[in-house]
């Protein structure tokens, strides 16, 4: 397996406000890992959960605390774009990180890639032509659908994201997810990627 060719560290500049508990007095949320979540593909490599077994191709993988879900349920706060090159002699693939909110109003960064970015383009379009203040105005679900191809023969399969505009936040959270915009940004830096998804 190809190595990502790109800057590794932290997705998110994080505040520094103290956590709230027992044990932990001396630190602040930027000792907490923001959880990463990606789409497990068929090539897809260290996808434990925590208990030890592994997540299904398909599912919506959480690296910080190591969860698989079906499906995910947010509001977007941000979105950045960058370009990766998987290898020297190929072109960039178009990587986009969404920071989002989950109904229980925690962080975390959604990665969106190959056969994923028109789906969220979709989303993006569908967000901007409500004329809407902000994205974090509407609740979104994301679930995978899988995709088939051959190519020189050989059939693929992957894994790929659609979204849904699911309703409205109400007024409490959208000073909630203003705030959130505030304290959480997307940084110039990359999480450790890998090549997981067709482009």
């Amino acid at each position: 397996m190809n190595t990502a060719l790109v800057p590794v560290g932290s997705t998110l500049v994080v505040p520094s406000k103290r956590l709230h508990t027992a044990g932990f007095d001396g630190l602040d949320e930027s000792d907490q890992a923001i959880p990463y979540i990606r789409v497990v593909q068929p090539t897809s490599t260290e996808c434990k959960l925590m208990d030890g077994s592994d997540t299904k191709v398909g599912q919506f993988y959480d690296t910080a605390l190591m969860k698989a879900h079906n499906e995910l349920q947010f509001a977007v706060l941000s979105v950045a774009k960058f370009d990766v090159t998987w290898q020297e002699d190929k072109e960039p693939q178009r990587i986009y990180l969404l920071l989002c909110a989950d109904r229980d109003y925690f962080p975390f960064v959604l990665k969106v890639s190959g056969t994923s970015v028109f789906a969220l383009k979709q989303l993006i379009t569908s967000i901007t032509r409500t004329g809407v203040a902000a994205s974090w105005y509407f609740w979104v679900r994301a679930i995978t659908e899988k995709r088939e191809s051959t190519k020189d023969g050989q059939p693929r399969k992957w894994y790929s994201i659609r979204f849904y505009i699911v309703g409205e936040v109400d007024e409490q959270e959208l000073h909630i997810f203003a705030e959130m915009t505030e304290q959480y940004t997307l940084g110039e830096a990359l999480p450790p990627l890998e090549p997981d998804e067709i482009g």
